[in-house]
Formats: structure tokens, C-alpha cells, sequence
């Protein structure tokens, strides 16, 4: 009996049909937008993962985490590999990959082998919660994926190179994140933010873009 519940919370109108189609009624449904970063949510839900988890001494050190994206849409990824790559060579920087937790962002092998050769490099497990990595991180990069409403919403550096997607999202231009154009650029970013620049954050464009 799909009316057992006394109500059915979903993001989208697509999604209030999808419901209503397999029996739900009309009256049981109710469209609140995305929970998932609903800010009484995003709070309850980060309180709950924050306890227990630390940050280990070993990453202490600048920390830049990358989320791989889904390879199907749109990416550039041999120029995604690079930045990876680039980023494993900074000096002082250590770097975190969470790779898509629905399976269609993982490395190849050669790929993964190539990045494995950095000792500053680490490869999160899909079971690691992308809130508390986040919060561990000191700069966030992503560029395809909501989990970047999660980084704006922990007021994080968020990283936008949107020069690896030929799809356009709704970071681009937004104000709450730094685009960057190139692999020069993004590398400028986590390096000014490691020397200690101040980000200054548009509350406006904030409230506005939430």
C-alpha cells in the first residue's frame, strides 16, 4: 500500500508524477525541493556525521579534495587525469579523490597507477561520508556534481574548473564559486588559498544561488 506513509517528500515535479502514477495520492505528496540540502537538514545530517570523526595527524597538511565526476557527461577526461596529476605535484599538498559513488567515475587502472606513484596521494573509499571529507579539506574542487551544494554550504573554497565540462551547471557564474579556465588558473586558486588568501564571500549571491 503505497498510502501507508502519511507523506511522501520529493525534489521535482517529475518526481511527484512518478509517485502519483503508481497509486500515491496527490495529497500525500509533497514537493519541498531537494532535502538532501535543505539547511535544517544539511545541519541535523552534519552534527550526526561530525560525531566521532576527527582529522588524523596525517592530514594535517593542506588538504585539496577532487570529486570525479561521471565520465558520461561531457567530461574532458584526459584533461581531468592532468589536473590530477598536477595537483599530485604540488609541494606541500596533499590530495583526496573520491571517485562517483555510482560506479561511472572510476579510474582506469593505468590512471589510478599513475597517480598511485604520489605518496601525497589517497583514494577515499565509497564508504567515506563526502560531508566529512569535505570538512576535513581545505579546498574543494568539483565541477559536475550537487556534491558541491555540500562545500558552499560548509563555506568551503570551492574550485570550479569549468573548462573540463562541456556541459554548463548551475556553478558556473554563480558568485559562490571560483571558476577557473585552465589548469594554470586552478593551480593559482589552491595555491592562494594555501598562502593564506582571504576569499571574500557575496552573501547575496549566496542566498540567491541556495
Amino acid at each position: 500500500d503505497r498510502n501507508f506513509f502519511s507523506s511522501y517528500v520529493v525534489q521535482n515535479n517529475e518526481a511527484m508524477v512518478f509517485q502519483t502514477e503508481r497509486g500515491v495520492s496527490l495529497t500525500r505528496v509533497k514537493l519541498l525541493g531537494s532535502a538532501r540540502f535543505c539547511p535544517q537538514w544539511h545541519k541535523i545530517n552534519k552534527t550526526l556525521l561530525d560525531e566521532g570523526s576527527s582529522r588524523c595527524a596525517e592530514d594535517a597538511k593542506f588538504s585539496v579534495l577532487m570529486f570525479i565526476p561521471d565520465w558520461n557527461y561531457n567530461i574532458d577526461r584526459t584533461a581531468c587525469i592532468g589536473l590530477l596529476l598536477a595537483v599530485a605535484r604540488l609541494t606541500g599538498v596533499r590530495l583526496l579523490i573520491k571517485a562517483n559513488t555510482r560506479g561511472t567515475g572510476a579510474l582506469g587502472e593505468n590512471e589510478r597507477r599513475s597517480l598511485e606513484k604520489f605518496p601525497n596521494v589517497r583514494f577515499t573509499d565509497i564508504a567515506e561520508h563526502s560531508p566529512i571529507l569535505i570538512g576535513q579539506a581545505d579546498v574543494v574542487i568539483n565541477f559536475a556534481s550537487s556534491i558541491g551544494i555540500e562545500a558552499i554550504l560548509q563555506r568551503k573554497p570551492v574550485c570550479n574548473p569549468n573548462y573540463l565540462n562541456n556541459n554548463s551547471t548551475i556553478f558556473d557564474s554563480s558568485g559562490v564559486v571560483f571558476d577557473t579556465k585552465s589548469e594554470v588558473s586552478t593551480l593559482a586558486f589552491i595555491s592562494s588559498v594555501k598562502t593564506g588568501m582571504e576569499l571574500e564571500q557575496d552573501e547575496f549571491a549566496w542566498d540567491m544561488f541556495h
